[in-house]
């Protein structure tokens, strides 16, 4: 992938992290991930004990240490007993006590609670939009403590994705992505990689657009796809050059037409939509060539183009196909999408969403009437109403606490609701328009 061009692109499956401060008395934290079927109180006070240590300073500031120390603590009291609990209990710890050393946030009961429509291992972005909500909660809770906090600024949404990053760094041998970048701030990202930890990315504001993501029941092993082209480029590289630098070509071309369709300000240009299709079937036939597909991913394509479509695998180690659909097909292509999904089984059509970056909603004055958000919050002073209650969701609408006059940031939508919450676009389907291992 070094030097080529990549695109990814945010997916409208969405992942929700409700949070609220307990009181110090209860002394526990409360996690709830019903995505692993994980339900645990933990004493604070455990807590307390892991970060007192003598030589705690000096570990966390080495992270691959840090990790294999978090690995430690919760295999040690007994708190995990499927990986799937495991890699999201190292994900939370070491996303929370990262954040706690370096925002300076002061660790008190909560209860957490975190589910995802998205596929776990199915290379959608599951696991890196968990983090970014954790992320995002983290940071959020610590500027609160600090005084009234009323959205993420630019550089925050940096620090986000930078621990984001980080997590995935460590705790899953992170090859070079942005997939950090597209959960924090949604839209299209377009990328290339020229050396580790260097990428030039742009973020295209392009309308959202409907597709059909298809699972294919089968799934890809990513390091054996990386072996099995570097043994194809070892025996003939200028075949295997020719087809990546084709690759990279139609990338190339995608993003000019995404461009469009951002200028247009419209996704119902049908022919650029058209193009897209064609792009995203060539792009398919070379991942073919490469011997980078595989035949239920081969049939799923073959099926979509006989309805009049165009699909392709969504990136590497994939087990889904995208299949691009009009803005009309409700309407117009009503019968061929029937007959694409009569034809297999566990589909599920989504919107590949273009959302506005995290933004977050929170209470105002009593007496104020709801209006464009104000540099001067209320606050109130009373012990209950000072413990955070917060909400992430990375829907395209966040909700305010429930019978009080709210403030409304550009890009949310104002709805009853007990919580405080706000909108996260942390979810991301990786469409690469290209293979990742060039």
């Amino acid at each position: 992938m070094y030097g080529k061009q990549v695109v990814a692109a945010s997916l409208g499956l969405r992942t929700t992290l409700k949070f609220r401060q307990l009181p110090l008395e209860s002394g526990m934290i409360k996690i709830e991930f019903p995505h692993v079927n994980m339900s645990l109180d933990i004493p604070l006070q455990m807590i307390v004990n892991f970060t007192s240590r003598e030589n705690y300073n000096i570990i966390i500031s080495n992270y691959t240490q840090f990790l294999e120390e978090v690995g430690y603590f919760i295999t040690f009291n007994g708190l995990w007993s499927t990986y799937e609990q495991r890699f999201s209990l190292q994900i939370f710890f070491f996303l929370l006590l990262i954040i706690a050393r370096k925002e300076e946030l002061d660790i008190q009961p909560f209860r957490v609670h975190l589910s995802t429509e998205l596929k776990m291992n199915a290379d959608l972005g599951s696991s890196t939009s968990f983090a970014t909500c954790l992320a995002a909660c983290f940071l959020h809770w610590s500027c609160l403590q600090k005084g009234d906090h009323n959205g993420f600024t630019p550089e925050e949404l940096e620090r986000i994705s930078a621990y984001v990053m980080s997590s995935e760094e460590d705790i899953q041998n992170y090859v070079f992505k942005q997939d950090h970048m597209v959960c924090t701030h949604g839209r299209v990202i377009a990328y290339q990689c020229r050396e580790p930890l260097d990428a030039q990315s742009e973020m295209i504001n392009t309308p959202q657009m409907y597709i059909l993501l298809v699972d294919a029941n089968f799934s890809q092993n990513k390091r054996q796809q990386i072996k099995q082209l570097a043994k194809r480029k070892y025996k003939d590289g200028i075949a295997t050059n020719v087809l990546l630098d084709q690759i990279d070509y139609i990338s190339k071309e995608v993003v000019e037409i995404l461009r469009k369709i951002r200028d247009q300000k419209t996704n119902t240009n049908l022919q650029s939509l058209c193009d897209l299709q064609a792009k995203l079937s060539s792009n398919q036939n070379l991942l073919r060539q490469l011997d980078l597909s595989h035949s239920n991913i081969d049939l799923i394509c073959t099926i979509a183009e006989s309805c009049g479509f165009r699909g392709k695998l969504t990136g590497d180690g994939a087990r889904n196909v995208i299949i691009l659909l009009p803005p009309n097909y409700h309407a117009e292509n009503n019968d061929k999408v029937y007959n694409l999904k009569s034809n297999e089984t566990q589909k599920a059509v989504a919107s590949l969403e273009v959302p506005d970056s995290i933004s977050s909603s929170f209470p105002q004055k009593e007496h104020s009437k709801k209006r464009k958000m104000s540099p001067e919050p209320h606050r109130s002073s009373s012990p209950q109403s000072n413990s955070p209650q917060f909400s992430l969701n990375n829907s395209n609408s966040s909700t305010q606490e429930k019978n009080r006059p709210t403030q409304e940031i550009p890009g949310t939508n104002s709805q009853d609701d007990e919580l405080v919450e706000y909108t996260d676009n942390n979810n991301v389907s990786v469409i690469t328009l290209k293979t990742k291992y060039s």
